[in-house]
């Protein structure tokens, strides 16, 4: 049974998302939420950590800067549940959750490989070498209605957690798709900030912390010494 949920999206989402539906014949709700269900449990696998709550005010105050739109969906009863079963577990506002997962929606693979810094192309070439890109011609092999089915029901973001996954032996990368901080100027001028997006937020990473600034200091006297060094040299 549907029941409804309000959240506050980000306006500038709002029609390129309904674009995207109709194009590919879905219904809105129906759609976003078998999404937000399977999200909401890679949520809780891949933030390790509850925000602070110096962290979850930061993320609420840079969220409030962005205009947004109040928007109700009709979601199930367990998806609501499991959404906020995981923001309230990890600290998270719940409409930065939302926001983000649309976000991922819309902007598609331009700001992954912006955000996450690995060898995209070896990475991409890892995934395809494992075959896994041929699952969706697989699924066509029982008509176009089972794979459409099939894709809407299963993680909307699986080839960038397979890339995130192959380049995890090879180089420093986040656990996961939704430990990856999203910095403040991620879209330029479209965006005040986009620090409301993020899920989790250490707090070296809050402007003005102790934290950062302490890290600020060690990492100017790293590169201090090491501007000394090549000097000697």
């Amino acid at each position: 049974m549907a029941k409804k949920i309000l959240a506050s999206i980000w306006t500038p989402l709002l029609a390129p998302l309904e674009n995207k539906l109709d194009e590919a014949c879905l219904r809105r709700d129906r759609f976003l939420d078998r999404t937000y269900l399977w999200e909401s449990q890679a949520l809780l696998e891949e933030v390790k950590t509850p925000n602070s709550a110096e962290a979850r005010t930061y993320i609420s105050r840079h969220l409030a800067l962005l205009p947004r739109t109040p928007v109700t969906l009709m979601l199930s009863e367990p998806t609501i549940d499991k959404i906020n079963h995981a923001c309230e577990s990890l600290n998270i506002p719940r409409d930065s959750f939302i926001n983000r997962v649309l976000l991922f929606l819309i902007a598609g693979n331009a700001i992954f490989e912006d955000l996450i810094e690995i060898d995209w192309g070896r990475a991409k070439d890892n995934v395809v070498e494992d075959g896994d890109l041929n699952e969706f011609g697989w699924r066509m092999l029982n008509g176009s209605l089972s794979a459409v089915a099939n894709i809407a029901s299963s993680d909307p973001f699986w080839v960038v957690r397979r890339c995130i996954e192959s380049a995890r032996d090879e180089e420093d990368c986040p656990s996961g798709l939704h430990d990856v901080f999203i910095h403040k100027d991620a879209l330029r001028d479209q965006a005040e900030s986009c620090i409301g997006f993020n899920c989790h937020v250490h707090d070296f990473q809050i402007e003005g912390h102790p934290e950062k600034i302490v890290r600020q200091s060690l990492s100017d006297l790293l590169g201090d010494l090491r501007d000394q060094t090549r000097k000697a040299k």
